[in-house]
């Protein structure tokens, strides 16, 4: 991050900073998901809204979370945290590559709660969370 930071004030005190500037910067420390997230804004893109389903299945021992982007998907990073027992914490990522994004954890233990961009630093217009209901147990007739 400091070096993409210097590279950047570096060119601005000469012509100062285009969008090719900003994006060459940002692949010396980012991914390819960061430079093309940027140019999509810069384009003009919209910031996703997001509804975010969590559910701990205590039973199966796994933790779901469903995200959907509503309006055209970003290629974004929603950070969740698990918070367990005596105030310890597990930081996940969940990369967001379409209209939906589903995943689940298998877990030796489970949490009390799942935060959802506990910090707010999600690129995304809002985002809106509520609790999945577990699936429906089979029945044999």
């Amino acid at each position: 991050f400091g070096r993409t930071m210097n590279t950047l004030v570096n060119r601005a005190s000469g012509p100062g900073i285009s969008l090719d500037i900003l994006l060459e910067s940002l692949e010396t420390i980012g991914t390819k998901r960061t430079v093309e997230l940027v140019r999509q804004i810069s384009e003009g893109k919209k910031l996703p809204q997001l509804e975010v389903g969590t559910l701990i299945d205590e039973e199966n021992g796994k933790v779901r979370i469903e995200v959907t982007q509503i309006d055209d998907p970003l290629p974004i990073s929603l950070p969740v945290e698990l918070v367990f027992k005596r105030k310890r914490v597990l930081n996940r990522l969940v990369q967001l590559d379409g209209a939906v994004t589903t995943v689940e954890w298998q877990l030796d233990e489970m949490p009390k709660r799942v935060n959802v961009d506990p910090v707010n630093m999600t690129l995304a217009a809002s985002v809106k969370t509520s609790k999945l209901s577990a699936p429906a147990e089979e029945t044999t007739e």
